[in-house]
């Protein structure tokens, strides 16, 4: 049986194109079966729902709200595609002709990425 596991973060957004390119990975995973990363809209979470990635407890999720969501084989594969997914949201990327930019979310993630920068 597929065990179906979601994360809400509570007053986070990030650009539709970061949350599916982000979703693709986490569904290649292995054990994986489905995965999503969607804002806790009325619609979104009726697309969830109809997906069967979304948990009982995060159907209170709002506009403001991310939902994190993942159907695998197991425990241990949902939990592991979580943890993937939040490594992923510290560093989201958007390619642009060819090239792939940073956007990190958090100040700790860009001074992982830019050990040396300083702020004038």
């Amino acid at each position: 049986m597929s065990k179906i596991v979601n994360r809400v973060c509570a007053g986070l957004f990030l650009d539709s194109v970061i949350l599916m390119q982000i979703s693709r990975s986490i569904t290649l995973l292995e054990g994986v079966e489905d995965a999503a990363l969607m804002i806790g809209t009325p619609s979104n979470l009726d697309l969830l729902d109809n997906a069967k990635l979304l948990a009982r407890a995060s159907r209170k999720a709002t506009g403001g709200d991310l939902i994190l969501a993942v159907r695998a084989k197991d425990e241990t594969a949902a939990a592991s595609a979580l943890a993937k997914a939040e490594i992923l949201l510290e560093r989201p990327t958007v390619g642009h002709t060819g090239t792939t930019t940073l956007r990190p979310r958090t100040l700790r993630s860009a001074q992982d990425i830019l050990p040396t920068a300083n702020l004038p």
